[in-house]
């Protein structure tokens, strides 16, 4: 028979001196202990479900309440995050962050608050910009101005902020604008005139209207005078050198200025100039 050697450790040892010296006999009774919590067990297996299932609902109740706790805190503690974008030149495009696009004009300046905006897209706009805003019916698309309130859901439209209104055009889908003196929808194709003491809607009758934001114009027999009006308008340069017989021209282009000006002084012989680049 084979004897088993059991090497009791020093720390062991003072154990089983302790059990030793303070162990008295029914002096623990379990069944009396489990009474007092007043729950009907039957056996020492249904007791340990019991304590299981117990120690398992503080375990969850716990972690729920903690992890409220740290998304409370932290969505009261997220400190504001201003974004500023602006064009100093040439028409810029931006992508935001919820992947709309903004084109802004000479000047224009736009501001946002990164920490918010998954959850409120709310914009202000000082200038003249395009928006074509990703869809998302959760979360409104508000452009904010000195006059007006423009709110979509999802759709292609322009704003320019002037210094005593807003024009608001749109492109694709609908928006709502809001401003002192009433609230308007507009669909495609219109537009809205919003100051403090009105608030004008009308069909878009400029077929060159977004025309800054894409380079496509449209000269149907115009007259010279309009088309470099609309050049002026469109691209924000000063053309000079227009004859006096203000000639008509038929024209479908796409480029920058200068090549459109190149373009018109072949095919009627004239000497238009844009001011910052004449001789």
């Amino acid at each position: 028979m084979q004897e088993n050697n059991i090497n009791l450790t020093s720390t062991d040892e003072r154990s089983l001196q302790f059990v030793a010296r303070h162990y008295r006999q029914g002096a623990f009774d379990a069944g009396q202990a489990w009474s007092k919590l007043d729950i009907p067990c039957t056996s020492s297996y249904y007791r340990r479900r019991v304590i299981a299932i117990a120690a398992a609902v503080i375990v969850i109740v716990g972690s729920a309440f903690v992890i409220r706790h740290l998304i409370n805190s932290s969505s009261s503690l997220a400190e504001p995050h201003p974004v500023t974008l602006a064009c100093n030149d040439a028409n810029t495009t931006y992508l935001l962050p919820d992947d709309s696009r903004v084109t802004l004009t000479r000047g224009a300046r736009l501001t946002y608050d990164m920490s918010t905006f998954a959850e409120k897209r709310d914009i202000t706009l000082d200038g003249r910009a395009f928006f074509d805003v990703t869809h998302n019916e959760s979360s409104p698309f508000t452009v904010n101005t000195d006059v007006a309130t423009v709110t979509v859901l999802g759709t292609r439209f322009a704003v320019n902020d002037e210094s005593q209104s807003t024009i608001v055009q749109v492109q694709e889908g609908k928006v709502e604008v809001t401003c002192p003196s009433g609230t308007a929808t507009l669909e495609r194709g219109t537009m809205a005139i919003a100051t403090d003491s009105a608030l004008k809607v009308q069909a878009i009758d400029d077929v060159n209207a977004f025309a800054w934001v894409d380079g496509n114009v449209e000269f149907d027999n115009m007259p010279l005078s309009k088309i470099v009006g609309t050049i002026e308008r469109v691209y924000g340069v000063n053309v000079i050198g227009l004859p006096q017989n203000d000639p008509s021209l038929t024209l479908y282009f796409k480029g920058d200025a200068q090549q459109l000006v190149n373009e018109i002084n072949s095919l009627l012989g004239t000497q238009l100039k844009i001011a910052d680049n004449a001789q």
